[in-house]
Parts: C-alpha cells; sequence; structure tokens
C-alpha cells in the first residue's frame, strides 16, 4: 500500500506542481528592460510576450516561457564590442530569438521532452558573438532569422487567443449557415410549387 501511496503522490506531484509553480513565479518574475536597453529580460508565464530590441551595445538578456510564448527580436540591435550571452528558457511554452542573418550566433543545448531549433547560422571562434544558452523542457526553443510573426501584430496571451479563435470560427459556421439558408431560399423560389 505504501508503494500505491508514493506512486500517487508522485505522480499528482508532477502532474500538478510545474502550473502550481509557474502560477506562483507569474507574481514574481517580470519582464525588464525595454528596447533600448543593453540588458532585457522577457518573461511570459501563462501569457505571451514580445520585445524588439534597437540596443546600441546588446549584452545580456534572458527570455523565459513557462506555460506560455516569449518572442525576443535583436534583427534591429547590435552586439556589443565583447559579445552577449542570452538564457531562453521554455517551460511547457515556447521561447524564440530573432536574429539579424549577419550575427554571429553561438548556441548550447540543454532539452528534456523538448527541444531546441536553431535556424540561423552558427559560428564558432568569431567575435563578437551572441551566445545563446537554450533550455527546453516540456516546451521548444528556437533561434532563427525568420519572423514569422506580423511586426504590427502583438502576441496574445493564450486564453485570448484561443477565445479569438473560437469565436473566428464561430463567426464562419454561422456565415456558412447563412449562405446555405439563401441558397435554399432561392432553390425553393425558383422551383414552383415547392
Amino acid at each position: 500500500m505504501g508503494i500505491l501511496r508514493r506512486a500517487i503522490g508522485i505522480s499528482a506531484l508532477a502532474l500538478f506542481g510545474p502550473p502550481v509553480a509557474a502560477a506562483i513565479a507569474r507574481g514574481r518574475l517580470h519582464s525588464e528592460g525595454g528596447e533600448d536597453d543593453d540588458d532585457v529580460k522577457v518573461v511570459a508565464i501563462f501569457d505571451g510576450e514580445r520585445l524588439r530590441s534597437r540596443a546600441a551595445a546588446f549584452r545580456a538578456g534572458q527570455v523565459l516561457a513557462w506555460y506560455g510564448g516569449a518572442d525576443l527580436d535583436l534583427r534591429e540591435a547590435r552586439l556589443d564590442a565583447s559579445g552577449a550571452r542570452l538564457r531562453a528558457i521554455a517551460v511547457f511554452g515556447g521561447a524564440r530569438v530573432i536574429v539579424p542573418p549577419e550575427m554571429p550566433v553561438v548556441v548550447s543545448r540543454v532539452a528534456f521532452a523538448g527541444g531546441v531549433e536553431v535556424d540561423a547560422a552558427e559560428v564558432t571562434g568569431r567575435s563578437p558573438a551572441l551566445v545563446v544558452d537554450a533550455l527546453a523542457i516540456f516546451g521548444g526553443v528556437q533561434v532563427t532569422t525568420r519572423a514569422d510573426v506580423d511586426d504590427d501584430v502583438e502576441l496574445a496571451p493564450p486564453r485570448e487567443a484561443a477565445l479569438a479563435r473560437a469565436e473566428a470560427e464561430a463567426l464562419e459556421e454561422a456565415a456558412a449557415a447563412t449562405v446555405d439558408a439563401d441558397d435554399e431560399a432561392e432553390t425553393s423560389e425558383a422551383t414552383p410549387g415547392a
């Protein structure tokens, strides 16, 4: 009986522990820095965050996505003369770092039940370089030169995005039903005796 209790306890902790820890962390961890700052922190917990950096000498940063999505866009940023170090962490979420094609990038990867994808050209031995320490746990980290989202669109929190998607689907269904009803009415008018 003791083994069963332990197994149930461990399973419950594994299932409910990460979301509870994320909820607690949400009140304590916040994004820091702005577009022109050389050191930034982008934090998305149960949410979506995006920062476009225009730093003149980007030195360091952190991107944390925990049950959410976080983007750090460095296409308009310039590296510090000594390079820069960035930590990108995704836990049950997605973290993306967007770099310009000419920026030298070195990525160290650690993943557990997740993945780290690098679409940028990795260069070693060239300075200054952006060194990215990527950690993905049940999530994904992407270092890329492509921005797949419209630059003018802010990321919506996952709950709001799901509601917007459901609303759009309902509108599509209503429009399709209206078109079907109009077609049916036209058919009955065209057919005498119907």
